[in-house]
């Protein structure tokens, strides 16, 4: 980094992690969307995808678009109409992209899974009904994991399942803490799988961060600050950078972690089309903001370069 830049960092309080800050790309193909799912791939694709519109309308096409091309091609669709955005990649051999529970509307039990650039198939049935649920797997056993999240009547569960992309959930070690609306704060990394915050059933906000690496006790992580936390913030692992990278609407900026140690203020979020954006996704080091919120639908994409 330039010797201004490292002066600048020093009053700021903190280094940035853009190395090209957000920039607003081709909208999405439909307008208005909120609670849609979206991952991204090694091959440099981003996907997106399921959700709603404003006027309740529910969607389950899929798009994709790469991290160099604009352009939203339609791929295909999920089975159902349930707007799940819990999700999962990559489960198992063949690398499938998992769908499980639900989300405003509704818990669910049934899955889908989608082998990239393939089409969406009925797995298992999930062992309760859920929404609100986070998925995550282990990349270096490719074993997926739903943690916590609520059912019918504002019922919230620490039950935690597992499964390896083909036969029955496991059930696995409880989660900590009651707590729903995780499904976008779940990340996968190499050896663990991390959930950031949550809501408890007093409707709080938690700044707690729990890690799992598939058998024995959760472990308690350095806490996510305290004053960044929201209701709405997004969580997502990059690859290429090894880092887990949190957008929050409560302040100006994004947090990124290492998978240990403190959280670090990476810097302004300048250049973002709407506050509102609720789905992430990392390809390589692209990170895609994408749709809006639960009554605040957008069809904005933007993209930055992290590092």
């Amino acid at each position: 980094m330039p010797i201004l830049g490292i002066i600048a960092a020093g009053i700021s309080g903190h280094l940035t992690v853009f190395t090209e800050n957000f920039t607003a790309q081709t909208n999405l193909p439909l307008t208005s969307t909120f609670n849609a799912i979206s991952h991204g791939f090694t091959d440099g694709v981003v996907y997106w995808g399921g959700g709603r519109d404003e006027s309740t309308a529910t969607f389950y096409s899929f798009y994709s678009r790469t991290t160099t091309s604009g352009t939203w091609t339609y791929k295909n669709a999920k089975p159902n109409q349930g707007q799940a955005r819990a999700n999962a990649y990559p489960i198992g051999s063949t690398n499938k992209w998992f769908q499980c529970g639900g989300e405003y509307g509704g818990a669910l039990d049934d899955v889908q899974s989608m082998v990239y650039n393939g089409n969406w198939v009925s797995e298992t049935n999930y062992p309760i009904l859920i929404h609100y649920n986070g998925m995550g797997a282990i990349q270096n056993t490719k074993i997926g994991y739903s943690i916590a999240g609520g059912q019918p009547s504002s019922v919230f569960i620490t039950a935690v399942y597992s499964h390896t992309g083909t036969g029955s959930w496991i059930s696995q070690t409880n989660y900590p803490v009651n707590c729903t609306e995780i499904q976008g704060r779940t990340v996968g990394l190499p050896t663990k799988v991390v959930v950031v915050g949550g809501i408890t059933t007093a409707s709080a906000l938690l700044s707690l961060v729990y890690s799992y690496t598939g058998s024995g006790a959760w472990v308690a992580e350095t806490s996510f600050p305290s004053g960044a936390v929201h209701g709405q913030s997004r969580a997502v692992y990059s690859n290429t950078t090894a880092k887990v990278y949190v957008y929050t609407p409560a302040t100006t900026d994004f947090y990124y972690w290492t998978g240990s140690g403190a959280w670090t203020n990476g810097g302004t979020r300048s250049a973002i089309t709407s506050t509102n954006n609720k789905s992430i996704a990392a390809v390589g080091d692209h990170i895609f903001l994408l749709g809006g919120d639960y009554r605040n639908g957008r069809a904005s994409c933007d993209k930055a370069i992290v590092s």
